[in-house]
């Protein structure tokens, strides 16, 4: 129906029913099954059924059991840092390309029309192969973080013991006061092979055991987050970092900048986050 005319009952009804069935059937595809224009479709699922576009959330493929396992071990770790009042600690290492624009994400470019400058000004080169530094860092709930240790290597039990002794241990020296710290690795073998294990106990660093370890849960580890901020600063950077000590350098100064901007929000709601997860399941935070 034209603009300013009612949409008939009938078609209003079908839009309904073929976004009932599928909400995520788009204005093109719904507007060819009914055999309508696209702005009308549009004009009915916007206007008239008041429904708007929302981004679906992405979320880590696990079995029953792992569910089950993850919300248990998730009321217990809750349970572990509320009675005793403990600082949670996190640690993680991410791979980030040496060239910044190879750091993924949207680039814009603006112009009267589409066409209307060269072609190299709208586009950008996608290497297939791209140099990158993998990157370890531990931050708290506080937003303190630990120096980055960055390597071209990959990442194995030896190295991660090592980061451990030079950056963790001296850390949590210094940053735990009268408040005991809880340490949270992610669920990697490296991470508890044997010799690690020792590290952790011997030190008497207060750690999250595998088996008490919850699989995929990403959204409630905030480091991720600080990840995907240093990562958007990152991709700011004029010039690419070509060795491990200017990466290094560039990194420290970046993380620095995020921690002292964004650290301690980005652990804002997390105790609520377990808590809600521990009553309803590793899904209920991104489903809220």
């Amino acid at each position: 129906s034209p603009p300013g005319r009612k949409p008939n009952a009938r078609l209003i009804t079908k839009v309904t029913n073929i976004l009932d069935k599928n909400p995520s059937t788009s204005v093109r595809t719904g507007s060819h099954a009914l055999k309508t224009s696209k702005s009308n479709f549009h004009r009915i699922k916007s206007k008239v059924l008041k429904r708007r576009s929302f981004v679906k959330v992405t979320i880590p493929e696990i079995n029953e059991k792992q569910a089950a396992t993850g919300k248990k071990n998730i009321k217990k770790l809750y349970e572990k840092v509320n009675n005793r009042k403990m600082v949670i600690v996190m640690d993680d290492e991410t791979y980030v390309p040496m060239d910044p624009k190879n750091v993924p994400g949207k680039e814009f470019y603006s112009a009267t029309s589409r066409t209307a400058i060269p072609f190299n000004l709208r586009a950008r080169t996608k290497k297939k192969y791209v140099g990158k530094f993998m990157i370890w860092q531990a931050i708290d709930e506080i937003g303190n973080i630990t120096k980055p240790f960055v390597t071209d290597k990959s990442m194995n039990w030896e190295f991660y013991l090592h980061y451990l002794k030079k950056f963790l241990l001296p850390f949590i020296k210094k940053h735990q006061t009268d408040t005991p710290m809880l340490f949270w690795p992610d669920m990697a073998t490296c991470h508890y092979q044997k010799d690690v294990k020792k590290f952790l106990k011997e030190n008497k660093i207060n750690f999250v055991d595998k088996i008490e370890n919850a699989p995929c849960v990403p959204h409630l580890r905030p480091i991720e987050k600080f990840w995907a901020l240093c990562k958007a600063e990152y991709k700011k950077e004029v010039s690419p970092s070509t060795s491990v000590k200017e990466m290094e350098k560039t990194w420290t100064k970046i993380s620095k900048r995020v921690a002292n901007k964004s650290g301690q929000a980005l652990f804002d709601g997390l105790r609520g986050k377990l808590r809600l997860t521990a009553r309803e399941g590793v899904y209920a935070v991104l489903s809220k």
